[in-house]
């Protein structure tokens, strides 16, 4: 048997991924993939159209109210995300399975600055549309005000953490128990 190329460049199997191409997947795996593919762009189309509602709209409950009569869309999403919880997500994905993506992706947001990170963007986010958008604005706010507010983005986070390290979350997202 022939050894694997990147063990010729003393480099590891992790490691080849980016510098040899992938081997081809089998027929099953890429219509599984392709599946995975469809279902996630169903869910992230509606979460792109309530975004992009919020945007040209700006009320939140309006949108809400509207998205919560559409049915169809409803139907469609509700059933993706189960398709995708059931056969997509309770697969190892990259040798992770969906509650450890969970719990890592957690840590990194809550104890890794990935919240802060986030944070950071959302103000970005912020003064670039303040920028391109002239307002009026009736309450200016003062530097204290916009201090506190930081402040307040660590206070958040230190809530979130257990004294003894541990993540509290409140999962209200999801379409059912897939925990």
């Amino acid at each position: 048997m022939e050894p694997e190329p990147w063990t010729q460049l003393g480099g590891s199997a992790a490691g080849a991924s980016a510098a040899f191409p992938s081997r081809p997947q089998p027929p099953r795996e890429q219509e599984r993939q392709r599946q995975q593919e469809k279902l996630s762009g169903v869910v992230k189309s509606v979460h792109r159209r309530l975004r992009k509602k919020y945007r040209e709209v700006g009320d939140f409950d309006k949108i809400w109210r509207e998205h919560c009569k559409d049915e169809e869309t409803l139907c469609e999403y509700a059933e993706a995300m189960k398709n995708l919880a059931d056969n997509h997500w309770a697969k190892t994905c990259e040798g992770e399975g969906r509650i450890e993506w969970c719990c890592s992706v957690s840590r990194e947001y809550f104890q890794n600055g990935g919240k802060r990170k986030a944070l950071e963007k959302d103000e970005k986010r912020a003064v670039l549309t303040a920028k391109s958008v002239p307002t009026l604005s009736l309450h200016p706010t003062s530097k204290t005000e916009s201090s506190s507010e930081n402040s307040n983005h660590s206070s958040v986070t230190d809530e979130s953490l257990h004294p003894s390290g541990k993540i509290r979350l409140l999962d209200v997202g999801s379409c059912f128990n897939h925990f």
